[in-house]
């Protein structure tokens, strides 16, 4: 494992790559081939990854997600990647320092990715998928509900950077934001349970980079909290909640971007056998 240090001060972050190799289930020569399927993303709420291993193992098994993105996931540094995430994934890490809040983004293994690394205190983690000649990139971030106006402008510029310096990727962010007061379906402040500058300020991040957020319905409660923003909203297919492993709605989004993967003739395995039956919510 790879820590990375710089001028992430609120976090430690980490690149984590699936040790050793596969189990073999076929043959055991690694012939590459290529194939093309649409990107399936999955947003969660961990709210204590660790203690959700099985649950999360099993919905990964279900869904088989080529992105996660997950936030408040409780970890430290000392917990490492095969303690909570299933074989087959590059794992990319933001850990808070007091054990609570943190980020992270699992791509599967098949797809070319690499971190990119962004200067910020903000909880916010990016990686790019390599697809040809159009690039895919990735972000998970979490605002917690008691943070400052300066941690949302942290978070506000780590996206402006982020679409600034990829101005032709298809970007897609997912996360928690906490932010209630906003009316998603007209994007305007309905309420004043937060300070007016820290949602009028993302909102204006949204206005300057094309983006828009594209969960419309609740993900907690009453409350739409967790996000998916893009810049290519005009690809999605489906948009779905599941059963959450936290007080939170994991979100399953399937998006028309026909993404290059390697595929061995190994097979993949989550590990141990775990078994479920997967609700749609309607």
């Amino acid at each position: 494992m790879l820590a990375l240090s710089g001028a992430l001060v609120g976090c430690t972050c980490f690149i984590a790559f699936p040790p050793g190799s596969p189990l073999a289930m076929s043959s055991p020569n690694k012939t590459k081939q290529r194939s093309f399927q649409n990107l399936r993303l999955l947003k969660i709420n961990f709210q204590s990854i660790h203690s959700k291993r099985e649950e999360f193992w099993s919905l990964a098994e279900a869904v088989k997600p080529d992105v996660i993105f997950g936030c408040e996931t409780w970890l430290k540094p000392t917990i490492s990647q095969g303690e909570v995430f299933p074989k087959g994934y590059d794992l990319y890490r933001c850990d808070r320092k007091d054990r609570y809040g943190g980020v992270l983004l699992g791509i599967h293994s098949s797809l070319n990715n690499h971190q990119i690394v962004i200067e910020t205190e903000a909880e916010f983690i990016a990686a790019k998928i390599v697809n040809g000649n159009q690039s895919v990139i990735v972000a998970s971030l979490y605002r917690p509900h008691n943070c400052s106006p300066d941690h949302m402008n942290d978070l506000n510029s780590a996206i402006l950077d982020l679409c600034l310096n990829n101005p032709d990727a298809a970007i897609w962010i997912a996360g928690d934001l906490n932010l209630p007061d906003i009316d998603w379906a007209i994007s305007s402040i309905k309420s004043h349970q937060y300070r007016t500058t820290i949602n009028e300020s993302f909102l204006q991040v949204l206005d300057r980079t094309g983006l828009e957020q594209m969960i419309d319905f609740p993900t907690r409660g009453d409350n739409i909290l967790d996000v998916i923003i893009t810049n290519r909203p005009s690809l999605i297919s489906k948009c779905s909640g599941l059963p959450g492993l936290s007080d939170h709605d994991v979100v399953y989004m399937d998006v028309n971007v026909r993404v290059e993967r390697n595929l061995s003739e190994e097979k993949f395995s989550y590990g141990k056998e775990l078994t479920s039956t997967l609700f749609v919510k309607e």
